[in-house]
């Protein structure tokens, strides 16, 4: 069904997903389709979500089904159910089998969640077209770890069609969208960026020479993070290096904080390693701005929010090939890339550390690479074209991400 756009007609765009501010554990997707939304109306769009009222084992306290305006976008969260792991919401569901018809243009973001299920399967009964935003789930190391076998099947019997069936499907890097080519997905897709307010994120103060402060990890405690690589890293740093000092922040995400905590005490770390929970608002600031560096040694990152965050705050940072921006922080020589090895993650740690004005200077070229590339302005219209570009119906839709 062709959906055309007439040009005094308000864009109403839908954004579905699974969890939604304030459920901040949720990592990077969630902060990242608000401010997506907030800067999409203050471009003149129409923007609602349909989400969940799920937060860990708890629940959101918010107005369960009913329009609820937060920073300008109309949100409507409705009730988790069982099986939670899912996000089954089935008031959801009905919610959008009525309402899709209202919008020009869906754009559902993750995979493997029953709201992505639900609005993929009403888009293409009502007519609608949508935009599948994968969020890395289909890395062949997100497949392959944790029930292969379960995904596999799901990808067979279900999401294979979503993507097949979507009118796009929104990679947030150049590295994510190849990653995914040999899958045999026939839809086209672009690449747009994840980004931030810089105004949000002052640059820290000039650290002292004698005192660059903790490395930080900052992201949820979950396995495919690389701790298992980052800790026994750190301790070849700390017999270089005994004044270095770790803070580890994040939520635990499955009880994996034990195991993390365990390998501590194997290494003998307990004095050297914090762990400050999961940071928020200025205490997340505060964190970011103090560091030497960030430290993110995923095994997987389709983008890493707390990457440009950091580089935003101007702290450098070292991170494992497979955070899949890490080109641009080296292009932009904004940090230190390692492979996913604990010692060759150890030097590049320790070449940080034994250089405080390099660190500076990386700082800086880090933040003018958030000014050029992640900040959310230019962004938003870049999305926004797409969006129109997909209700003209084109013969391709495309858009190079940026690259330091």
């Amino acid at each position: 069904m062709s959906r055309t756009l007439q040009k005094t007609q308000k864009l109403k765009i839908l954004q579905v997903l699974p969890a939604y501010v304030p459920a901040y554990r949720y990592g990077g997707t969630v902060q990242v389709v608000h401010g997506l939304g907030r800067h999409l109306v203050r471009l003149g769009v129409d923007v609602t979500v349909f989400t969940t009222n799920i937060d860990g084992p708890g629940n959101l306290d918010v107005p369960l089904e009913r329009e609820v305006d937060v920073d300008g976008v109309r949100v409507w969260y409705f009730p988790a159910d069982f099986p939670r792991s899912w996000t089954r919401a089935p008031r959801l569901a009905r919610a959008l089998e009525r309402r899709v018809p209202e919008f020009d243009l869906v754009h559902v973001h993750g995979l493997y969640q029953h709201p992505t299920l639900a609005a993929c399967r009403a888009c293409r009964r009502r007519g609608v077209p949508y935009v599948l935003a994968p969020q890395g789930m289909l890395d062949p190391y997100a497949i392959r770890v944790r029930s292969t076998i379960k995904k596999r099947l799901y990808l067979a019997l279900f999401e294979q069609r979503n993507l097949n069936h979507a009118a796009a499907l929104h990679f947030t890097s150049a590295q994510e969208q190849r990653l995914v080519t040999a899958t045999g997905i026939r839809a086209r897709s672009f690449v747009a960026h994840n980004g931030l307010d810089i105004a949000a994120f002052p640059e820290a103060p000039s650290k002292q020479a004698d005192s660059p402060g903790p490395i930080l990890f900052l992201s949820r405690i979950d396995p495919k993070k690389g701790l298992d690589l980052l800790i026994p890293a750190f301790a070849q740093v700390v017999a270089v290096r005994p004044d270095a000092r770790l803070t580890v922040a994040g939520p635990d995400n499955g009880g994996y904080l034990s195991a993390v905590q365990a390998l501590i005490k194997h290494h003998g770390l307990q004095s050297a390693v914090e762990y400050a929970g999961m940071l928020l608002g200025q205490e997340k600031l505060d964190a970011l701005r103090k560091a030497a560096f960030l430290v993110l040694p995923s095994y997987s990152e389709n983008f890493g929010m707390v990457v440009i965050e950091a580089l935003a705050c101007g702290t450098p940072v070292v991170v494992s090939d497979r955070v899949n921006i890490w080109k641009d922080v080296v292009e932009a020589g904004a940090g230190r890339v390692a492979p996913c090895d604990a010692t060759a993650l150890a030097g590049a740690m320790l070449e940080m550390l034994g250089d405080t004005t390099m660190m500076r200077t990386m700082g800086k070229k880090g933040r003018e690479l958030v000014k050029r590339a992640y900040t959310w302005e230019p962004l938003a219209k870049e999305m926004l074209s797409v969006y129109l570009s997909i209700l003209e119906g084109p013969a391709a839709v495309e858009i190079a991400g940026p690259t330091g």
